[in-house]
């Protein structure tokens, strides 16, 4: 990772930017964060993209440009060869799995790019590789994505209990580097000449390095001799100094605060770690303050060392880790940093020439590219300046574009922030100290420091706030159970008043519901009384109709039987004569004379004779006068009816309901019921 403090000033012939594209970029990482934070990345690189082409764009491709070769590949990982170990194993169908994606994806790429020229190929190449490029920078420059990088025996000192040194820790330098150290003026600079013209789009320090290995195998052993003592002096040297320095407490910049939280996991891991193997003991360590690459914003970070029996650490293991622990935390630290501090604690751009957009200023900041001057001329290539302990950026080119749908380690919330107490600056006093470069002298004006904030007062421990403390707590403990008590009278005489309203609008609805039954029941009976009364006339009409009938029936048979005896008693001396002559009465022929064969004989056909007598015309008044008083009964019997279906109508029926002939029991009495 990065020193802020020394990118965002110094120009470095290995990075694929200019100083002004670099302040752009720094610019842009503050939005960075907050999209990463927000997990809306792939949103953040379209304006990002955008804005990059805009204030820089492409060259165009001309004839002397490579056209990019069709079978390039975007990955340039090794793959393991198949293991026994079944992590490995899984490990190994995932990146094949990957690897036939992407052939697919180039594949497709090398379909559409036959439907290109050879401009357009060119320049979509270049488009690509800046945006991965772009990509790369904002999660390397990122202060928040990871810890940096340790190379392979520079762990720092066992800092016990902040017991050993916290420096920054040096290494020693390699033969290499030490002959550049030596000889760079005098043995490699036409070497390095004639390497840059055959090779002049490499880096510069590569080509010095490639070109002090060259010479530095083909020297002799007095040479080699002179190399190992220079590096045994120089060790023995910074050793020296390191022990014999004074620590002297200054006020930090925003680009120093920087430098020591990016520094700080690394310091972190082995503190921890070592206090986890002398105690045995498992820790959670929370920190947070302003990030001043974030214009001063408070961030936070926890690390957690020890796991459970499922493997989990404590911040895994709490779901409420998050809310109920860092939040808090988070909202304590804005009363502990004021606004002010965390605006004194941001880092900010120089005010100088060239102006770059921002994405969080609204106004334009100055950025002046001047160039870097040299003491050996306009001819003379610059002397490098090696860092034993700079770590180079990752190759921009092997960044893979789809990581942005994967969750890896630089899409992760960030690990961790610090706010330092005053950056302790060593001083040699001892023995060998190098000189300090000379620097040209600052002529802006400075700007004003707010003062730092005033510590705690210590009022949280003694008796008397232990004491005014409890009173309060007492008194709102107090407060809150009399506001619970008037909660508990209210909800009681809420629930009795809602009963009583319950119990009265049940009575008025069963009153309400009985007075509808019974004038339901009255309106049924009145119904019934009517279709009663309304039967029994019909009845009575029905039987009077039938009397009347069957006295007319009687009557008529009366008369055609009288009529039939007074025909019989004139007819019957014609026609005994006729029967006894066997002739015609008012002729006196004889029957078979006057219709020949049509008149049979009488010993052939027997007539019936009606011989009228006494008896039967008294039976037949006397059956006459019987149904004359039938129909007289019948017709008091529905009279009486009538008046006793209007006496029950009017209430006034005081006689009791005549016995029907089936109950009325053999000898005339009336059954009981």
């Amino acid at each position: 990772m990065a020193i802020i403090s020394k990118v965002r000033k110094t120009h470095d012939k290995r990075r694929w930017t200019t100083l002004e594209q670099l302040q752009w970029l720094i610019s842009w990482l503050p939005e960075y964060m907050e999209a990463q934070r927000l997990k809306k990345l792939h949103k953040f690189w379209l304006k990002l993209f955008a804005a990059w082409f805009k204030a820089f764009p492409l060259p165009k491709p001309n004839d002397r440009d490579d056209s990019p070769s069709e079978s390039e590949s975007s990955d340039d990982s090794d793959v393991y060869p198949e293991s026994a170990d079944e992590n490995e194993v899984e490990a190994n169908k995932r990146r094949k799995k990957q690897k036939e994606k992407k052939s697919k994806a180039r594949a497709k790429k090398a379909m559409y790019n036959k439907t290109l020229s050879r401009n357009d190929r060119i320049e979509g190449h270049w488009t690509e590789k800046k945006k991965k490029q772009l990509k790369t920078f904002m999660r390397w420059h990122c202060p928040t994505t990871r810890a940096p990088r340790k190379k392979k025996g520079n762990a720092p000192t066992s800092p016990w209990f902040f017991a050993g040194p916290a420096a920054k820790p040096h290494r020693r330098l390699q033969e290499t580097e030490a002959y550049i150290h030596l000889y760079y003026k005098s043995r490699m600079v036409e070497p390095l000449r004639a390497q840059v013209t055959v090779n002049s789009t490499a880096p510069m320090i590569s080509l010095i390095r490639q070109v002090a290995r060259d010479l530095y195998q083909k020297e002799d052993d007095d040479t080699r001799a002179a190399v190992k003592t220079y590096i045994d002096t120089q060790a023995a040297a910074a050793a020296a100094a390191l022990e014999g320095t004074d620590l002297d407490a200054v006020e930090p910049t925003p680009e120093l605060y920087q430098d020591a939280i990016q520094m700080l996991p690394s310091y972190l891991d082995v503190m921890i770690g070592e206090a986890v193997r002398r105690t045995g003991w498992s820790f959670t360590v929370l920190m947070g303050g302003p990030m001043p690459v974030n214009n001063g914003e408070i961030q936070t970070a926890s690390i957690t060392a020890g796991t459970d029996t499922l493997g989990a650490t404590f911040k895994e293991s709490y779901a409420e880790f998050e809310s109920a622990v860092v939040r808090p935390y988070g909202d304590f630290l804005r009363t502990v940093y004021s606004s002010d501090v965390r605006a004194s604690c941001a880092l900010k751009l120089d005010s100088q020439d060239h102006t770059v957009d921002s994405p969080h200023n609204p106004f334009l900041h100055a950025i002046n590219d001047e160039p870097i001057p040299s003491n050996n001329g306009g001819n003379v290539l610059p002397e490098p300046t090696i860092d034993e302990n700079d770590t180079p950026s990752p190759n921009p080119s092997i960044e893979n574009e789809d990581d942005d749908n994967i969750t890896t380690s630089d899409d992760l919330p960030p690990p961790s922030t610090l706010s330092l107490s005053p950056r302790l600056n060593r001083k040699a006093t001892g023995t060998a100290t190098a000189s300090a470069p000379q620097t040209v002298a600052d002529t802006s004006l400075p700007t004003p420091t707010p003062p730092r904030p005033k510590p705690t007062p210590p009022g949280y421990s003694s008796k008397k706030a232990l004491a005014e403390r409890a009173a309060a707590e007492a008194a709102a403990a107090a407060s809150e159970a009399e506001r619970v008590a008037a909660a508990a009278e209210a909800a009681t005489a809420t629930e009795a008043a809602a009963k009583r309203v319950a119990a009265e609008e049940q009575a008025l609805a069963e009153r309400t519901a009985a007075e509808a039954t019974a004038a339901a029941a009255e309106a049924a009976a009145a119904s019934e009384a009517e279709r009663v009364a309304s039967a029994a006339r019909a009845a009575a009409a029905s039987e009077a109709e039938r009397i009347a009938a069957a006295t007319a029936a009687a009557e008529r048979v009366v008369a055609e039987e009288q009529a039939a005896a007074d025909a019989d008693d004139e007819q019957e001396p014609t026609a005994a004569i006729a029967t006894a002559t066997g002739g015609c009465p008012a002729t006196g022929h004889h029957l078979s004379s006057i219709f020949g064969n049509a008149v049979e004989d009488p010993p052939a056909r027997a007539r019936r004779v009606i011989t009228p007598t006494v008896a039967g015309a008294e039976v037949a008044k006397a059956k006459a006068a019987s149904d004359a008083r039938a129909r007289k009964a019948a017709e008091t019997r529905a009279k009486n009816a009538a008046k006793r279906t209007a006496d029950e109508e009017d209430g006034r029926s005081r006689k009791k309901a005549r016995a029907s002939p089936a109950d009325r029991k053999a000898g005339g009495k009336k059954s009981r019921k």
